[in-house]
């Protein structure tokens, strides 16, 4: 079988579209505070938190392709 996608978080024939390291997470003041204090509210707050820090893996784009043949 082949398959073919364009998400960013991709691994052989593994797919991530979300990845949370609690462990990762809790070790960062900085981003447990952020998380816990409810200043991440919207998607796009998400997105760009993922982005920034550790331990928070999500796919940002809007859709995602997977082709499997």
């Amino acid at each position: 079988m082949y398959w073919f996608s364009v998400s960013q978080y991709r691994t052989g024939s593994t797919v991530t579209l979300m990845d949370v390291d609690f462990n990762a997470l809790l070790q960062n003041k900085e981003a447990f505070d952020k998380l816990t204090t409810d200043r991440v509210g919207t998607l796009d707050e998400l997105k760009e938190f993922s982005r920034k820090y550790p331990g928070l893996q999500m796919e940002t784009k809007e859709k995602v392709q997977i082709k499997f043949r």
